[in-house]
């Protein structure tokens, strides 16, 4: 039988220039709306994203998102390790 993924990952990179815009904030609103009506079986955006960025966090939250688990170890930026929080936000009824 075929397996069918119900699950889409978003990330994103901003140069730190263009930080405090809210462009990412409108990208991510605008590609979470769309993913959920152009895909009819999508029930799930999940997004990863460092521990040490609590602003990329903040705007996973502002869109929706809900940290559901936090992996110890998992990213090397810099020479040093740090945790990863994981994201999601589940279709709206």
């Amino acid at each position: 039988s075929d397996i069918y993924f119900r699950t889409a990952e978003l990330g994103y990179w901003l140069s730190e220039e263009y930080w405090g815009r809210r462009i990412m904030s409108s990208v991510v609103e605008a590609f979470v709306t769309w993913a959920w009506s152009t895909f009819d079986i999508l029930v799930r955006v999940n997004g990863l994203v460092a521990e040490t960025n609590p602003g990329s966090a903040r705007l996973l939250e502002k869109a929706g998102f809900v940290l559901e688990g936090r992996r110890q170890d998992a990213i090397c930026k810099d020479g040093k390790v740090h945790a990863e929080l994981m994201f999601g936000a589940l279709r709206p009824s």
